[in-house]
């Protein structure tokens, strides 16, 4: 018997609305144009959005996903007066799902596992974020019959289910006091890769791994050279002829930076200036902690914030303002 190279993994929403279809939001800008098949199947100009939501999957609760550079992650809002209770979830195909001493949710399947981190809930008080206390929780008789159920995938049009299947799994949220006239935020840390790795001509990929720290690693061949595909790191960084073969990684450590712009000012020589400063947002939307650090190069620039350790999820700012060494500069100065 041939060893199994794959396995799919299905996770339902057990007792949601079968009618609802997800809205996109907030557009990118991006326009999508698809020519496959017959040219009356043709879609062309179809726009892109960043977020995602499925309103009223539950009576008052909305899921939502949203997508960043390298990340994409889900979370369900709970409207005031709806029960985060009705969230039900279910892992279809899998050999077994168990908590994890520390509330890490484990899911096993004929050719590994993985994991779901710690979920986390929150509310938004006075501008700032309230945290609230919430747990996984597997639900017994896991595999009964359950009607009523959408799926993330599967059916004819990839949305409807209608049982679940005797490997199903099913588990909720236990969630602690909260303001129930304010908004409820579920994240359960569900950790997927998303991003691009390759060049302009033929790439494969055919292994992958993940290590402890959530880094990911991916083998297999390209016939790009180097002038398109990312190379960095190794032994050998030029193209040798067709197909040579690569190692990339993938950190679970994302640095996002807002605005994207530089920073540009203008002023008389001797000043004022304007503007005299911009602040930067520097987000970790990885799965593990990063280390950062800004620099100047130049003496008529100033940082008031120059290293530091970003948790996922967390972010902090870097003003870069001019300084009183800027007056005595010549016209057209650059850093």
């Amino acid at each position: 018997m041939e060893p199994i190279e794959r396995w799919v993994v299905k996770l339902d929403f057990v007792g949601a609305n079968a009618g609802v279809r997800p809205v996109g939001k907030e557009e990118t800008g991006a326009v999508i144009s698809y020519f496959k098949g017959n040219p009356e199947e043709w879609k062309t100009g179809l726009p892109a959005y960043s977020k995602v939501v499925y309103l009223d999957l539950w009576p008052g609760i909305d899921l939502v996903f949203t997508g960043t550079s390298g990340r994409m992650k889900y979370e369900f809002i709970v409207h005031p007066g709806a029960d985060p209770s009705a969230i039900r979830l279910a892992c279809r195909g899998v050999e077994a799902v168990k908590i994890a001493a520390d509330g890490r949710l484990v899911i096993s399947t004929p050719v590994g596992g993985f994991e779901d981190d710690v979920p986390v809930a929150w509310q938004e008080v006075d501008g700032e974020r309230a945290n609230v206390s919430v747990s996984y929780v597997l639900e017994e008789g896991a595999g009964e019959k359950d009607a009523g159920l959408v799926s993330g995938g599967g059916g004819d049009d990839g949305v409807m289910e209608s049982e679940l299947d005797s490997r199903s799994h099913v588990y909720r949220f236990a969630v602690g006091e909260y303001d129930q006239r304010r908004p409820l935020v579920l994240d359960p840390a569900f950790i997927i890769y998303c991003g691009y790795i390759g060049g302009l001509d033929w790439d494969a990929g055919y292994g992958r791994a993940v290590d402890g720290s959530g880094n990911a690693y991916v083998t297999g061949y390209t016939d790009s050279d180097q002038a398109s595909f990312p190379v960095i790191y190794g032994p050998d960084l030029s193209y040798n002829g067709a197909y040579d073969a690569f190692v990339a990684k993938v950190s679970a450590g994302f640095l996002e930076v807002t605005p994207t712009t530089g920073f540009n000012s203008s002023g008389p020589i001797g000043g004022p200036f304007s503007p005299s400063s911009q602040t930067y947002t520097l987000q970790n939307i990885g799965f593990t902690s990063i280390n950062w650090t800004a620099t100047k190069t130049v003496d008529w620039i100033s940082l008031d914030n120059t290293s530091g350790t970003l948790s996922a999820d967390s972010s902090t700012t870097v003003t870069v303002s001019i300084n009183s060494n800027a007056n005595s500069l010549k016209a057209s100065s650059k850093p």
